[in-house]
């Protein structure tokens, strides 16, 4: 009697159908997170706590982090160091490994986890829109995150340390999947 009606219930039934899809694939995230051992070198020390450092490699007379990195690391847990931004006007992945300072920590304490910052940075400004951009576009978004874990796993290093700043708030649905 009514057909526009038709088309309004169908475009509901498809939202539930999505909202049901999600809502699953959400459950399924959480079980299988749950069901994951944290490697011993990220767990929390028993009785302390964890001993965190940044390590940036920037180079300038003020950049006190190597020295700092020389000194502190017998005591410390975690090395985040600054190796990989996103950059320029298409947020390339940039790399800026310091395989002086990796091959210190692996000689002088094996055991550090090494877990690499990379953040939305550009000559100093955060670059939100653009970071917008790159995770609403699927492919690049799987690129990127292809990246990250080849990185990863060619230096043989714990994880990943993501500072993405001045993310849009109509980002953030995108960048929640992409952290997923």
């Amino acid at each position: 009697a009514a057909p526009g009606l038709l088309a309004r219930a169908a475009r509901l039934g498809e939202e539930a159908r999505r909202h049901r899809q999600e809502r699953a694939r959400a459950r399924r995230q959480a079980r299988d997170m749950a069901s994951r051992d944290l490697p011993a070198i990220l767990k929390p020390q028993a009785g302390r706590s964890l001993a965190i450092a940044f390590y940036t490699n920037w180079s300038g007379r003020d950049d006190a982090s190597w020295p700092a990195l020389r000194r502190s690391l017998k005591h410390l847990d975690w090395v985040i160091p600054s190796w990989l931004s996103l950059s320029g006007p298409d947020l390339d992945f940039t790399v800026t490994l310091d395989s002086k300072a990796l091959t210190f920590i692996r000689r002088h304490k094996p055991a550090v986890a090494i877990l690499p910052m990379i953040q939305n940075v550009t000559v100093g400004n955060w670059d939100g829109p653009g970071l917008q951009a790159l995770l609403a576009d699927r492919a690049r978004a799987d690129a990127l995150r292809g990246k990250i874990v080849a990185f990863i796993a060619a230096h043989k290093l714990q994880g990943v340390t993501i500072d993405f700043e001045e993310v849009p708030l109509a980002a953030h649905p995108a960048l929640e999947d992409f952290l997923t």
